[in-house]
């Protein structure tokens, strides 16, 4: 955000830059078209057909205008997927990342923006200081520049004469400005024109990326305050569980009859199966009104226990009264009526008064003494206090059972306002079978004897037939609904099935995960180990050249002491041979004298002859002094070399170990990395199964909450199969009865009219067929 910031005014500062130098130029030309000075006559006039532009500077003016469409098409590109992400209902991570990869690239144009800026700057910059005379000044000293001035057609003036310039005559005609300048001048407004527009979007991407950011925080705050509420709730529904369990307990403690909401319940159900049984017989209707008057029995039975625990509770807050009051006056001395017992000390020596006890009783004359035995007035007050505590729950659990009592009357009395509802369903049945049943009856006893009664007969038979049609119908749906439910549940059992399959599966990633992040690191361990072999061996061919520097640096000392013994005998050899030429040439100076004795000359030349070979034995001496002094000088030679060859090798060797050392940095830096990024990718993933885990089993608990509840619909749709079966039974039964007696009567009808003689058209008309009818449905 703070680059985005700074990005606008440095943007400004080139612009502003970039319009002074046109300024410049333009004060330049408009200063030599007024300052018009003697030049020499090889000075060019300036023509707008002169050939001003520079291969290169062109070349690079191309570039830039190409990075300048290659951004704009980023730009552009960037956007339409801003529009896009911005139409999106929800935004994932991916959009939230992909928004982040813009940003970067925008800032990476941004930043190419800024180098094409000063690398035209400098280009622009050269140009100037290349055409600018040695005698310019800035424009600002004449007048204030203006923005527009970039635009305006200006009189351009260029420098004709020589550089090492004398004055000379300037041929100022109506020039025109070159075309590269025209186009860089359009390009870089255009350029300039698109940072800002970069810019603009740069921010507006950081406003809406913090804007998302915010939004993805708000929705994660709200989700754990809803998991917060869950866990909350749930934990709330198991004490309120937990209290509806120890209420029951107490109701069938505190109830010696038993439990008023059981014997409803029990009422209840028996109504509906009474109910469901006699809803076309006639003969229960009398138990049905006496069930209703049992279940208006038992809920006044109900109201009268409210009423009796109302006025539990009422003297129950009557005695917490009497024990409070009681309490008080104990723990204050009652009305004076009676000493304070609580204060009374044995009897003893004086002591001065101590602090107060309690905040309400007077000081305490002594220290209490807490291993004395409780005072007579202490006990009832515990007493008294543990009676309080005991009513306050009792009130409490009174409350509450008064609470669910009025809610099971509530409940009650709509099932009682129900079952009343049914009840008259019921029998205006009842009424409209009886007047089926007498219009049957009156009819067969109007058509006793006639030919219309197998006809009607048959009738009845039909709508038998259809009644048990219907009834196998709805036994057939309920079979279906049975085979629904049993696909339902197969299908929440393979869900559960898929469900535990992609845990274990998951489950296995995450081994698969942890194996290979063991053997990755396991890898890395070994790389480390290689290097740190390799290093180790460097370090042991290196550790030999130190011991071999110290013996090369042994032996030079060595022949530097020796050559320094043999120069000190050469000099001592050059001083005695000095020496013996003093004596030679003293002896040949005194043998070019006239020789006087023979004898002298005699022992002179002994000497002669014995300075003769002490010369040639000391010339043979310095002979192979010098000899050996070229020897140890090549020693010496050979020996620095060695010694230089032994430091180049050093330094290489310790080349080599630092750059293993640095491979070996590199080395275990990657190899941190990677474990940060193994850690992490296994951390998010960790977190993600943790997540798919934690959905699993809110849809394991939801489908094992449905599979209940179907279970639980499947046994109380079993149980009204049964008892409509069971009433179909009935009902057929009733019907075949009913048959049975038309049969005897239709029998009894022939008998009468074979009997009367009247009967002998009616030989005709086909025996009944109900029997066959109801076997063969």
């Amino acid at each position: 955000m703070h680059r985005v910031r700074e990005l606008p005014p440095r943007q400004g500062s080139a612009k502003t830059d970039l319009l002074e130098c046109h300024r410049a130029g333009y004060r330049q030309e408009r200063t030599k078209c007024c300052n018009r000075q003697a030049l020499p006559k090889k000075s060019r006039s300036c023509s707008p057909l002169m050939p001003d532009p520079d291969e290169p500077l062109s070349r690079q003016i191309r570039e830039i205008h190409n990075d300048a469409r290659k951004s704009t098409r980023i730009i552009r590109d960037s956007r339409a997927r801003l529009l896009e992400i911005q139409k999106k209902t929800t935004i994932t991570e991916a959009d939230v990342k992909e928004l982040g990869e813009r940003n970067e690239l925008l800032l990476r144009e941004m930043e190419r923006f800024d180098r094409m800026t000063k690398s035209i700057q400098r280009l622009v910059g050269g140009e100037v200081t290349a055409r600018r005379p040695r005698d310019y000044m800035p424009a600002s000293t004449y007048e204030q520049a203006l923005y527009h001035e970039m635009k305006m057609s200006h009189p351009a003036v260029l420098l004709a004469g020589a550089r090492s310039g004398g004055g000379g005559l300037l041929v100022c005609e109506p020039p025109a400005r070159s075309k590269s300048e025209i186009d860089l001048t359009r390009k870089l407004s255009e350029s300039y024109d698109m940072q800002e527009k970069l810019a603009a979007d740069n921010a507006d991407l950081e406003v809406k990326r913090y804007i998302l950011y915010k939004e993805l925080m708000t929705k994660d705050q709200n989700l754990e305050t809803c998991r917060a509420q869950i866990k909350r709730l749930q934990g709330e529904l198991k004490l309120m569980n937990r209290e509806n369990c120890l209420l029951h307990e107490k109701l069938d403690k505190n109830n010696p009859k038993g439990d008023a909401t059981t014997l409803i319940q029990d009422s209840t159900c028996q109504l509906d199966s009474d109910l469901k049984e006699k809803s076309v017989d006639t003969t229960h209707a009398d138990e049905l009104f006496s069930k209703l008057e049992t279940y208006r029995s038992s809920t006044v039975q109900l109201e009268k226990q409210l009423g009796g625990l109302e006025s539990e509770v009422h003297h129950i807050r009557q005695e917490m009264e009497q024990v409070k009051g009681a309490a008080g006056s104990a723990c204050r001395g009652g009305n004076s009526s009676g000493p304070n017992t609580c204060f009374d000390q044995p009897g003893g020596p004086p002591v001065p008064p101590m602090t107060r006890a309690c905040g309400v009783c007077p000081p305490c004359p002594a220290p209490c003494n807490p291993s004395a035995p409780p005072t007579p007035a202490e006990r009832e007050v515990q007493k008294l206090t543990i009676q309080l505590r005991q009513t306050e729950e009792c009130f409490k659990t009174k409350v509450a059972e008064c609470a669910m009592l009025r809610s099971e009357l509530v409940k009650k009395k709509e099932e009682l306002e129900k079952e009343k509802c049914q009840h008259r369903e019921v029998q205006n049945k009842l009424r409209e079978l009886e007047m089926k049943f007498e219009g049957l009856a009156t009819h067969t006893n109007m058509l006793l004897g006639s030919k219309e009664q197998a006809f009607e007969q048959e009738v009845n038979v039909r709508s038998l037939k259809q009644c048990y049609r219907e009834a196998r119908e709805e036994i057939d749906e309920l079979r279906v609904l049975m085979k629904e439910q049993n696909d339902q549940l197969q299908d929440y059992r393979v869900k559960y099935l898929q469900a535990q399959q992609l845990v274990e599966e998951q489950r296995r990633q995450m081994d698969m995960m942890d194996m290979d992040n063991t053997r990755i690191s396991e890898q890395i361990n070994l790389e480390i180990q290689k290097v740190k072999l390799k290093f180790q061996e460097k370090l042991q061919e290196l550790s030999p050249i130190p011991d071999l520097l110290k013996a090369t640096q042994m032996r030079l000392k060595d022949a530097q002491q020796a050559q320094a013994i043999a120069e000190h005998n050469a000099e001592q050899l050059a001083r005695e041979l000095n020496c013996a030429r003093e004596k030679v040439h003293v002896l040949l100076h005194n043998s070019l004298k006239p020789s006087e004795k023979p004898q002298e000359k005699t022992a002179d030349d002994k000497q002669m002859a014995m300075l003769q070979q002490r010369i040639a034995q000391l010339t043979e001496t310095n002979m192979t002094l010098k000899t050996e002094i070229d020897r140890l000088k090549s020693n010496v030679i050979r020996m620095e070399e060695a010694v230089l060859a032994n430091e180049k090798r050093l330094q290489e060797k310790m080349h080599e170990c630092a750059q293993i050392g640095g491979e070996l940095d590199r080395a275990r830096d990657e190899a941190a990395r990677a474990l940060q990024r193994a850690n992490e990718r296994s951390e998010t993933i960790r977190k993600c199964m943790q997540t798919t885990i934690a959905e699993l089993e809110k849809q394991l608990a939801t489908s094992r909450a449905q599979v209940r509840t179907a279970e639980k619909d499947r046994e109380e749709l079993q149980v009204r199969m049964q008892c409509q079966i069971r009433r179909l039974n009935e009902n057929f039964e009733q019907a075949q009865l009913r048959i049975l007696g038309l049969q005897t009567q239709v029998q009894t009808l022939r008998r009468t009219v074979s009997s009367t003689g009247d009967g002998e058209g009616d030989n005709d008309l086909q025996e009944c067929a109900c029997k066959s009818f109801f076997d063969n449905p």
